[in-house]
């Protein structure tokens, strides 16, 4: 979970910066902005912005979105001072947050120099609510394109088109900026040493016959009027989600908290069945139901997190309540019992066995196993759905894309992942009986090639307490040896359980096959028996942990009949 939280924040980080040269020495030194109003219809703002560049590799920025504003790509280029590409054709792509990548095209950078990247955007000044009717009179109350970054100089050029009898400028907006080329017609803004996320704004009237408004009540009061301060202007109505993207991703998180309990009640069962006592990693002490009240509690914090529009503030409480139904890894001690006498098994014993078996493996099996063919599938159709519902609001409400992924995300790897089949606690008993019972029919092939008459069959040692342990055992045992059985063990590699099976050979002791067998490669144990009377070479994989199938057993014999 720690690893979990630590990979989202730095998603989030990189996700929400918004320049692409964050790995680069680069520096935003000048920005000038020239807009031309046109009488009807669309106006056109032209920004040159500058990048300094002093170390990495430059290859372009991440624009901030423009509220009701058109880029035109064609006419987008950058030129690179100093060098001999004069014009370098721009890429621009739009992502799924509505801001837009400009790069250089052709894949190409700069890595020391300047370069100056000219975009041309079309805005209807008139539905944006920077041109409108006010006093009687023509009023433009525009902010251009706002960066995070501060610059050296910002200037804005406003171009009327035509001359205007009165242009006024003189209000609290435009008092800290120094004027330029000031005319009837155009005048040009410039302010030094900007502050990121501080943009510049121009508040111009002038003559209202210069454009066709519609016609539209002033925006300033009679009172308001003669305050020369005021600078309202008409905002841009903002698009609001509707109620159903915005609790989808609380629905998300409930669902997955519902499933993770599903999920978690049947880890305890199966942790009962082998008699090994299951906890929770966080707040052990704490019962389901307060439990669960803690989780909605915190999914409650997250969904205001999202509805305020703060996603990355979501984070926390939705990987707290996933992570207070994480159980913590208990291992169950199986204690050696001594005594039980060996006995072959019944047919009807053997029946009852597959049907415990049969039983066993359906309480372990689980549609929100990732190790199962239909928890891949399940898990597969959840991040579909989790895709598809993103997919849906990605181009109105980027935003909510982040929820919907989070939300999902933080779920679907805790539900599909923790306490996967290999994972869970064992019994020895059934383990091994299922092991040798995929082995009963090669073994008799592979033996019955020494002895037509050999067979392999059930042997299980129990005490009053059950059973103990369950072998294959041959008889009669192949030429050289008195006794051959097929035993398995249950190991532990890391945190998941893995059988192997191991082969016991049986042999009169001093004899040349004794010798033969205790220099095989895969002769592990060797030694006698309490009694002298018989010596035991143990056969099992020595390179690692996988089981060695039929390999180090077929090797012995064959060394045997040799």
């Amino acid at each position: 979970m720690k690893f979990l939280i630590g990979a989202f924040a730095a998603i989030l980080i990189l996700a929400t910066a918004a320049p692409s040269f964050a790995w680069t020495r680069a520096r935003l030194s000048n920005v000038d902005v020239a807009l031309q109003i046109f009488p009807s219809d669309e106006s056109t703002f032209t920004t040159r912005a500058r990048f300094e560049v002093s170390g990495g590799q430059f290859h372009g920025f991440d624009l901030a979105p423009q509220a009701n504003a058109r880029l035109i790509a064609d006419e987008c280029y950058a030129q690179v001072e100093g060098g001999l590409r004069a014009h370098v054709k721009v890429k621009v792509k739009e992502l799924f947050d509505g801001r837009t990548r400009i790069i250089l095209a052709n894949k190409e950078s700069i890595h020391d120099g300047a370069v100056v990247f000219t975009l041309v955007h079309k805005i209807n000044l008139q539905e944006s609510g920077a041109l409108y009717k006010h006093n009687g009179r023509a009023r433009l109350d525009w902010t251009p394109i706002v960066w995070d970054h501060g610059t050296d100089a910002m200037s804005v050029q406003v171009t009327l088109p035509r001359t205007s009898t009165t242009f006024d400028f003189e209000n609290e907006a435009t008092r800290d900026y120094v004027v330029q080329n000031r005319s009837h017609q155009s005048v040009t803004f410039k302010k030094h040493r900007t502050v990121k996320w501080y943009p510049m704004q121009v508040v111009i009237d002038f003559d209202k016959e210069l454009v066709l408004l519609k016609t539209t009540p002033d925006v300033i009061s009679d009172s308001a009027e003669k305050t020369e301060s005021s600078t309202a202007q008409v905002a841009a109505p903002e698009k609001i989600p509707p109620f159903w993207v915005t609790v989808l991703p609380s629905i998300i998180a409930l669902i997955g908290l519902f499933l993770m309990m599903i999920k978690v009640k049947g880890v305890h069962k199966i942790h009962a069945d082998v008699g090994v006592a299951s906890r929770f990693k966080l707040l052990r002490h704490t019962g389901t139901t307060a439990r669960f009240i803690l989780s909605i509690c915190a999914l409650g914090l997250a969904a205001a997190a999202q509805f305020f529009g703060s996603v990355a503030a979501s984070v926390p409480p939705l990987a707290i309540a996933a992570a207070l139904w994480l159980l913590d890894r208990s291992e169950g001690t199986i204690i050696p019992r001594p005594g039980g006498k060996w006995r072959p098994l019944a047919t009807e014993e053997v029946v009852d066995l597959r049907k415990v078996l049969a039983a066993y493996q359906r309480r372990r099996f689980s549609v929100l196993d990732i190790s199962y063919g239909l928890g891949a599938a399940a898990f597969l159709a959840a991040c579909a759905g989790i895709i598809y519902c993103a997919w849906q609001v990605k181009s109105d409400f980027p935003q909510s894309v982040w929820g919907i992924a989070i939300s999902g995300v933080i779920w679907v790897l805790p539900i599909w992942f923790s306490f996967t089949h290999a994972e869970l606690p064992v019994d020895p008993t059934i383990e091994s009986f299922h092991m040798l019972k995929k082995w009963k029919r090669g073994l008799s092939k592979l033996v019955g090639k020494l002895n037509p008459d050999a067979e392999a069959n059930y042997w299980i040692r129990e005490d009053e307490q059950g059973p103990i342990e369950i072998r294959l055992r041959v008889h009669p045992a192949p030429a050289e040896l008195t006794g051959l059985e097929i035993a398995t063990e249950v190991i532990k590699a890391q945190n998941t359980h893995k059988v192997r099976k191991v082969a016991i050979l049986k042999m009169l002791p001093g004899t040349d096959a004794a010798r033969k067998l205790a220099a095989c490669p895969n002769a592990a144990e060797h030694h006698l028996t309490p009694d002298l009377q018989e010596e035991i070479i143990v056969l099992r994989n020595r390179r690692g942990q996988r089981d060695a199938g039929f390999t180090p057993l077929r090797n012995a014999l064959s060394l045997i009949r040799g």
